[in-house]
């Protein structure tokens, strides 16, 4: 009885926190949708965008990805962060 406590707490600590960010961030739910897509319009990571913002080096750009039955796969490229995360870059 008490993991099942622990756990449903768990779950509503992390909703409340998706929550709180979504309004202060101003972000919006996803759409479902019945053909198989992805469509994100000016797409942010919300720990990159802040760190920049901290760190006064920039702005962010926010970039779109549209997935879909014509176009399956995209290729990024760019630097690396796998050594040398933005959230501990210095």
């Amino acid at each position: 009885m008490l993991t099942r406590t622990a756990r449903a707490l768990a779950a509503l600590d992390a909703l409340c926190a998706l929550s709180e960010r979504s309004l202060t961030l101003g972000w919006c739910a996803p759409q479902f949708v019945v053909e198989p897509c992805i469509d994100i319009t000016q797409g942010r990571h919300p720990v990159v965008q802040a760190r920049l913002a901290e760190l006064s080096s920039g702005n962010f750009i926010a970039n779109d990805t549209r997935l879909g039955p014509k176009q399956r796969l995209q290729i990024i490229t760019g630097p690396t962060w796998a050594v040398n995360p933005p959230i501990c870059a210095r």
